[in-house]
């Protein structure tokens, strides 16, 4: 496992991702060491699974070897010198004051825990409760979208807080708040409205979430929605974004190009054909069968190569 260091913008402050390895977190000398999973616990410790097994890998070997384990693990708990952990939050059977009070809490497996436990809840309950929480935290933005999920669990995500949300400072609570448009397309009047609103955005994340949306609500307002997304500034992951999503959506958009909307869409002719330049590529998968090809590739090159010399300083010596 391990540990890499991300900046989220680079010196022109372009909207990239970079990682940097900083050092292994977890090793080991046992060739059996099978590192799968990890997770905090609700004492805040970082829990991670090994294996331990013989057998790697999923297709080498028979389902029925001897060697394969399906019984046992080992499960270790890592801790900080010297640091106290903290009191795990009352959950199973605690009323919806105290769950949604745990969304405040740093810790995240605590917070997606509260929220599963208050799917269980009744729903009109669970809605009251969520929209009193927001009125007492309104001064804090992630505790209203916190809100919102709450009611997004029931399946009834609130319009007031939605609205709430988009109209945050913080661009992450807007962003949390579309991935909620996004998956209630079904459920929410005229959903397009506010995929629109986010597709002119200044920052952006919230241009790019629109962009997802769009694929998955299709037709006429998806493909806007694209349009309008490709007539803002763009930069190298909303132009993926933007190559994929046209494979989706062409014959929509095709349909709104022919009706004379979005005349001067920059690039068209490379949008249609999912070609837009500057477009972030994804780093190319190699097998080994491929890996394997390269090498005799490139040694029949040496070879000729070295036989080229061979034979041109053989003729300068006859010369």
């Amino acid at each position: 496992m391990r540990r890499e260091e991300y900046r989220k913008a680079d010196a022109e402050g372009k909207n990239v991702i970079k990682g940097k390895w900083r050092q292994d977190l977890i090793q080991s000398s046992d060739g059996n060491f099978r590192p799968c999973d990890l997770e905090l616990g609700p004492d805040g410790a970082l829990y991670f699974i090994d294996w331990h097994d013989t057998l790697i890998g999923h297709m080498q070997h028979s389902a029925r070897d001897p060697l394969r384990n399906s019984t046992y693990c080992r499960i270790y708990r890592i801790t900080a010198t010297g640091r106290d952990l903290v009191d795990p939050p009352k959950i199973n059977g605690a009323d919806l004051a105290t769950l949604f009070e745990n969304t405040k809490l740093p810790e995240i497996n605590a917070r997606k825990w509260s929220h599963r436990e208050l799917r269980k809840r009744d729903a009109k309950e669970v809605i009251a409760a969520a929209h009193e929480f927001a009125s007492k935290n309104a001064d804090d933005e992630r505790l209203v979208l916190e809100a919102l999920w709450a009611t997004w669990g029931q399946q009834q995500p609130s319009p007031i807080l939605l609205a709430e949300c988009l109209k945050a400072e913080d661009h992450r609570v807007r962003c949390g708040a579309l991935r909620v448009v996004r998956h209630s397309l079904d459920i929410l009047d005229d959903p397009a409205q506010y995929l629109i609103t986010a597709a002119v955005e200044e920052n952006p994340h919230p241009r790019l979430e629109a962009l997802a949306a769009a694929t998955w609500l299709g037709r006429e307002d998806g493909a806007k929605i694209l349009l309008t997304v490709v007539n803002q500034p763009t930069d190298q992951w909303i132009r993926m974004a933007l190559n994929s999503s046209i494979l989706k959506l062409k014959s929509d958009v095709d349909a709104l190009l022919a009706a004379g909307k979005f005349k001067d869409t920059p690039d068209l002719d490379k949008l249609l054909a999912s070609k837009l330049l500057g477009a972030a590529i994804r780093k190319e998968v190699i097998t080994k069968a491929a890996k394997a090809k390269r090498k005799v590739a490139k040694a029949k090159s040496s070879k000729l190569i070295i036989s080229w010399v061979k034979k041109y300083f053989t003729a300068r010596r006859a010369a």
